[in-house]
């Protein structure tokens, strides 16, 4: 996304008299560094020292005066203004957006931007494109101020941002823009401190609501542009979630509108907005680099309501904004898109995230093959609002079932084309071995693998490229066993073959044409590797997608050189191509 990025963000205006308020929440795909750094036109090294208020026409938005103390990639002298959005409008209204760019004066900063038409910077992909230095047990570490954004790999598993060690993260930086690689030695471990069990949005120290449900009323959705046919149908997925939860929730699909309020202005439509119409998330969503993929929230006044003897604020609105340049990712992977609309139209009902790692309001996509589904906590959590549960937050808990305890959290990634990864947890003590079973999807399932007692992960290399399988686990106990976990769905990726026939002739004493067959059908770029003979290997170039030749001019007459090339998609790579030698003239 080069607007805005995100994971999770919750967006609030400040409650003036009768002005509609809106809240929400952002799913950032997480960039690998070395994308943030190609991508960003200045990296460096600041202290805010002073704020105002800036001027982006209608959107409010915040200018911070930053002095630069040094350049790591770009040209600037003396200070920057970074503008964020947000902040004081016109007629007394405020937005904040949690889980976006958080700057205040004395922060001290490793800012990556992008420049504005008139002279200003805004962070790269908002929030992911700004760390903050502090110290952590007595040591200075770079971090991101996230809150509670939603964080994906690129493969839309649940992604960890760990701090980084501030100095080898800065060295590491100053290398990759001199074009020097050097390992990503500067991560330290992740925290780790999860939210309450389920969490209720509020607002002014009270829950929110829609009221319309409790006299036999729904709540109308539109879609702003039809969409895919499995976009409309992954979202009327989620509608159907929610309204299947045992409570009076009744969202209904409204068919198209014109509307194009989202989060700029309540215009009292219900509506999801395809391609950010009003810039309002930060960046534009790029497939095998990250980025924001959709913010849900909601619009509210100071009107409150009673529910069983409790005050509520009333929710007048719901908007969901996909970002553009997600066609991509949400087309193509039609259960992940509806656990995405699922999660996200649950913070328009006023539910946060849950701790419970297996609910789908979890602050991480699961694309477990779920799709819209609910978990219990999630059922939980809507009943708080809109029907009835036991008082304590769970339900009663079922009859133990005969044999070994069920595996659960079953999750698969894709390490290459044909290498896969899959992880589990072993809830039973009494099992004596685990089974395995896969099928391409829309085929039946068989049995593939069985692993030993206590096993929770398992790695194969016999997948086919470009084949979507589902996975599921089970426990066994002599000739009992466990009902199955949840369903992992992966898609493998196409393979990102060798590049062959590398070859290289001397254009010149210090020029050397290359040339080579492109044997991959999904790289995002190719790597030009080189090196004097004898020395190590160093990149010499990246080069976009379907490029088979290039030039290399920084040859020494007389010197004997090495090269070799591989493809490269996200942070995958291909193998490298065959060395290619060539010797210079003298002259």
């Amino acid at each position: 996304m080069t607007k805005a990025s995100s994971s999770r963000l919750r967006l609030i205006f400040a409650l003036v008299a009768l002005a509609a308020t809106p809240a929400g929440a952002t799913t950032y795909v997480l960039p690998t560094d070395q994308v943030l750094l190609e991508q960003a036109t200045l990296v460096v090294e600041a202290e805010i020292v002073a704020q105002l208020p800036g001027i982006t026409g209608t959107a409010p938005a915040v200018d911070s005066l930053a002095v630069v103390h040094r350049v790591i990639k770009g040209k600037a002298r003396g200070t920057v203004i970074v503008r964020t959005a947000g902040g004081p409008t016109g007629d007394g209204l405020h937005l904040v957006l949690e889980g976006g760019v958080d700057l205040h004066a004395g922060d001290a900063t490793l800012l990556f931007l992008s420049p504005n038409p008139d002279g200003t910077f805004s962070p790269l992909h908002s929030a992911l494109g700004v760390f903050h230095r502090r110290t952590a047990r007595d040591r200075v570490v770079a971090e991101r101020k996230l809150g509670s954004s939603r964080l994906l790999t690129l493969e839309l598993e649940p992604a960890i941002d760990p701090p980084r060690d501030y100095e080898s993260f800065v060295r590491w930086l100053e290398d990759g823009a001199e074009g020097r690689v050097r390992p990503t030695d500067y991560r330290l471990p992740a925290n780790r401190t999860p939210p309450p069990k389920y969490v209720l949005t509020t607002v002014d120290g009270r829950n929110v609501r829609w009221f319309e449900f409790d006299s036999g009323g729904n709540v109308r959705w539109r879609f702003r542009a039809a969409g895919s046919g499995n976009t409309l149908s992954a979202f009327r997925s989620g509608l159907g979630a929610w309204n299947g939860a045992g409570t009076p929730v009744d969202l209904v699909y409204g068919g198209t509108t014109g509307a194009t309020g989202g989060f700029t202005t309540s215009d009292r439509v219900n509506a999801v907005l395809f391609g950010d119409p009003n810039n309002m998330v930060p960046g534009t969503f790029q497939c095998g680099q990250g980025g924001i993929l959709a913010i849900g929230g909601f619009w509210h006044t100071s009107a409150t309501g009673t529910f069983e003897g409790q005050r509520y604020v009333r929710i007048l609105e719901g908007d969901v904004v996909v970002n553009d340049g997600t066609n991509c990712l949400i087309d193509n992977n039609a259960r992940a898109a509806a656990e995405i609309f699922t999660h996200e139209l649950g913070h328009t009902l006023g539910i946060g995230h849950s701790e419970n790692r297996d609910a789908t309001m979890f602050a991480t996509l699961h694309n477990d093959g779920r799709g819209a589904t609910l978990r219990t906590d999630d059922k939980n959590a809507v009943k708080r609002l809109y029907g009835h549960d036991d008082g304590g937050g769970s339900p009663n808990p079922p009859p133990p079932a005969a044999g070994p305890k069920a595996p659960s959290n079953l999750q698969a990634w894709a390490i290459s084309a044909t290498k896969l990864r899959l992880r589990w947890k072993d809830n039973s003590r009494d099992e004596t071995a685990f089974e395995v079973w896969r099928r391409i999807v829309g085929r039946n399932w068989s049995l593939w693998r069985t692993e030993a007692a206590n096993a929770q992960v398992v790695v194969a290399t016999d997948a086919k490229p470009q084949t979507t399988y589902e996975f599921r686990v089970r426990a066994r106990r002599g000739g009992e066993a466990s009902v199955y976990s949840n369903t992992a769905t992966l898609e493998m990726p196409a393979g990102l073959d060798a590049p062959r026939n590398l070859r290289a002739r001397a254009l010149s004493p210090t020029e050397v044409a290359l040339r080579w067959r492109d044997a991959s059908s999904s790289e995002l770029k190719f790597q030009l590797w080189v090196r004097p003979a004898g020395e190590d290997w160093r990149l010499a170039e990246t080069l976009a997608a379907n490029t088979t030749r290039a030039t290399y001019s920084r040859a020494q007459p007389g010197a004997t050189y090495e090269f070799r090339v591989r493809a490269k998609r996200g942070s995958r790579f291909g193998d490298f191509s065959k060395v290619a030698e060539v010797t210079l003239p003298v002259g």
